[in-house]
């Protein structure tokens, strides 16, 4: 389907074309510049990792263009719109994957990817690797009781920077099968914000893997603690995404805004332990 032909007729300019999808500002909560979670998500859904919203297409279009759904088919057919070819954002049943499938990657990293300074035992531990046919790093993910149920490839420079396996996002919190009998735990955006506070001695820390929180995320936090510190990207869209957050769960738990001290723009840049302390410390109860 012609996705960026379809925007383009609608009036939508600012638009970044992916692989497999095309970002653009999020009509839903009134974005002025595509971010990295606002895009067409797969040929018939449009899909915001800010403001959660999941629409088919065709009730994306009628929203935008405030034309009726026959109106609305009719344009998306002119682009190749396929009503057959919906591709579900989730998956009901993630299969476990065989713990074999990690044998065809290398444990030797790239350069660029060693430079970000984490140490041997933790990339050990985590199971980190490389794809060299694709030349991206493989994050392995595990569920809360610890089985193999997907996989994300970053790349350095090509786009979609992220790749995840079918299925990955729908109720796991990356990290949480190392998690148990924690007063907290510290939810975090990304794999490098959880590994870098993990290198640095902090370990009650989870990765939502993303900017949004799914249902079945928010079941695995409420069943594993009741305190909860958000420590999002300290830019534009890590603000929107906690105050989404701090509506999802400030009637489910004990909730604390962590707050920067210094010039990190995200966990993934903090250099010392004292430095996440008082990020927690100093964070702010909603």
């Amino acid at each position: 389907m012609d996705v960026q032909g379809l925007l383009k007729h609608m009036g939508i300019k600012r638009t970044i074309p992916l692989t497999k999808s095309v970002q653009l500002c999020c009509p839903y909560h009134g974005e002025t510049r595509p971010s990295s979670g606002i895009m067409i998500n797969y040929p018939n859904w449009f899909h915001c990792f800010v403001c959660e919203k999941k629409k088919p297409l065709l009730e994306f279009l009628e929203y935008v263009t405030k034309k009726n759904p026959w109106e609305c088919y009719k344009l998306a057919k002119k682009y190749g719109y396929n009503e057959d070819d919906v591709s579900v954002l989730k998956v009901e049943d993630i299969e476990p994957l065989s713990e074999d499938s990690l044998s065809e990657f290398t444990s030797e990293l790239p350069k660029w990817f060693m430079k970000r300074g984490l140490s041997l035992a933790t990339i050990k531990e985590w199971e980190i690797c490389y794809d060299e046919c694709m030349d991206r790093v493989v994050f392995p993910i595990r569920d809360e009781y610890g089985r193999l149920v997907g996989m994300c490839k970053r790349s350095k420079k090509r786009l979609p920077k992220y790749t995840f396996s079918k299925g990955t996002l729908k109720d796991i919190l990356y990290g949480m099968n190392k998690i148990s009998e924690v007063k907290f735990i510290i939810l975090v955006e990304g794999f490098m914000d959880k590994l870098r506070l993990y290198d640095l001695g902090i370990k009650n820390v989870a990765a939502l893997m993303g900017k949004a929180m799914t249902n079945g995320q928010k079941e695995v936090l409420l069943e594993n603690t009741d305190k909860v510190v958000l420590a999002l990207d300290n830019d534009k869209w890590g603000k929107e995404a906690t105050h989404v957050l701090i509506g999802k769960l400030k009637n489910e738990v004990k909730l604390k805004v962590g707050k920067y001290t210094t010039s990190a723009k995200d966990p993934g840049e903090f250099k010392t332990k004292k430095e996440v302390l008082d990020f927690i410390n100093k964070g702010v109860y909603v």
